[in-house]
């Protein structure tokens, strides 16, 4: 968990280091209609691991939750490589 990540995500790293990584990247907001980070990320994922090539995800919706109980509508884009 970078400063950059937790400053763009409104996070702690306590709330994030130990985590899933599914539970980390949660579509959490429940204002979102179409909540699609999940499984994308997931099957991004499994390409990587399929192909053992990196995989870039097209810019992903990824709300955040604001300190005064809202949400932030962000976007990122990924690049998934193998290790």
């Amino acid at each position: 968990a970078t400063d950059a990540y937790l400053a763009a995500t409104l996070t702690t790293r306590a709330a994030v280091v130990g985590r899933g990584v599914f539970e980390a990247f949660a579509d959490a907001n429940p204002e979102n209609p179409r909540p699609t980070g999940v499984a994308n990320l997931r099957a991004s994922l499994e390409t990587v691991l399929r192909t053992g090539a990196a995989h870039a995800m097209p810019v992903q919706r990824y709300d955040v939750s604001t300190p005064d109980g809202g949400w932030a509508v962000r976007h990122w884009a990924v690049r998934n490589v193998p290790a």
